[in-house]
């Protein structure tokens, strides 16, 4: 839900805006410029943001210049806001939105900055593009900006696919679904029980692979890679929009898809196939999808036998892992929350304790699957201990 809340001449003004909204149950609030802007129709500028400030400022300086060059308004405009002495937190909350200019990124407020189109549930031919533009603009900006992909709607027919490319994107989620219509299974898979993003360590930017393709015309597919520490995490999309009924898109992911990532084995784990595999840094593992269909692959380093995947009801399964170490043959692990933890191993544990008290799990020896479900609503310690002969 929307309202245009207006101008406000005073810090009382807006605080007591936010108050009434507080009250009303929201936890955060959207400063809409596209209202502004079109209430700023005789204001003359030639950038959008800058027409948004005139229109701010004219209520705290009635004779400013329509003349004053967007440099000198974005300036002030931010000068302007500063004024309501906004809390660090307030602050680290700030989007700025529609802000991939120069002077937008040398001198916003916060550093969280929206970095595509919006998103148009009613064009199927933008979901690709948006996932592209991220990707892309990621590159550079994300070098200084925490950048946001946009709302989405979780209960739309891309909603998964966008739901997966938020989880690699390391930006903050939130979707724009109308009351009693969320996608809560869905939506469950980005953060923990307590609402906490499972946010990767970087803005989501395209493989080297992809650096010379256009995924929205070629025959290939768009991959965005992340890190969760010494663990990656590679989002694979098919973002075609014309190409022929049923036709599949195939392309290939290895660990070397994320530049960061030392030599070595490792173990990864498809969320949407639910296939857990052991592979080399090089070796490439074929994937192919048809319009609109994506996969997430992690990787987790093999260490002693054993790589452990996280959270595997989570789409950002490693990032639920606060610590890793071994003591004496054992590995132990910090989780932040419960859920279903995958891990692969060489050899079958001889046991699993959850918080120092022994817990069921399962282990397939021919995949090296281990699963154990550890109940959810807080952070766990787990301990894998194997046989002293192992």
């Amino acid at each position: 839900m929307t309202t245009s809340v207006g101008i406000f001449d005073s810090t009382r003004d807006l605080e007591k805006a936010v108050e009434q909204l507080a009250a009303a149950g929201f936890e955060d609030t959207v400063y809409d410029e596209a209202i502004l802007a079109r209430e700023a129709g005789n204001v003359a500028s030639t950038s959008e943001l800058g027409t948004i400030a005139h229109v701010l400022l004219r209520s705290v300086q009635p004779n400013l210049s329509p003349q004053l060059d967007r440099h000198s308004i974005v300036r002030a405009f931010r000068h302007h806001f500063r004024d309501y002495h906004l809390s660090e937190e307030v602050i680290g909350r700030l989007i700025n939105c529609m802000s991939c200019t120069t002077e937008c990124a040398y001198l916003s407020v916060s550093t969280v900055m929206r970095s595509p189109d919006d998103f148009f549930p009613d064009r199927p031919e933008s979901h690709g593009l948006q996932l592209h533009a991220n990707a892309t603009v990621g590159m550079w900006f994300g070098e200084f900006m925490l950048l946001d992909w946009d709302m989405f709607q979780s209960s739309h027919e891309r909603g998964a696919f966008h739901a997966a490319a938020r989880a690699v994107s390391g930006g903050p989620v939130y979707v724009s679904d109308k009351v009693g219509k969320h996608d809560f299974d869905l939506l469950r898979k980005l953060v923990l029980s307590d609402g906490t993003v499972l946010r990767a360590d970087y803005p989501g930017r395209p493989t080297p692979d992809c650096l010379y393709t256009d995924p929205k015309r070629d025959q290939s597919l768009l991959k965005i890679f992340n890190l969760n520490g010494d663990c990656g995490i590679v989002g694979v999309f098919n973002v075609r929009h014309d190409i022929s009924l049923g036709e599949r898109l195939g392309g290939s992911v290895a660990v070397s898809d994320v530049p960061s990532l030392r030599q070595g084995d490792y173990a990864a784990f498809g969320h949407r196939s639910g296939r857990l595999w052991q592979c080399a840094f090089d070796e490439r593992t074929t994937i192919d999808l048809a319009e609109g269909e994506w996969e997430l692959v992690s990787f987790a380093p093999v260490e002693n036998g054993f790589a452990a995947l996280g959270l595997a009801d989570k789409f950002n399964s490693t990032r639920a892992i606060s610590s890793r170490a071994w003591q004496q043959g054992e590995c132990h692990l910090s989780l932040r929350d419960g859920g279903s933890f995958v891990a692969w191993a060489a050899h079958k544990p001889s046991a699993v304790l959850s918080d120092d008290s022994s817990i069921a799990f399962s282990y397939d020896q021919s995949t090296g699957r281990l699963t154990v479900d550890i109940p959810e609503g807080q952070s766990k310690r787990l301990i894998i201990r194997w046989p002293l002969s192992v």
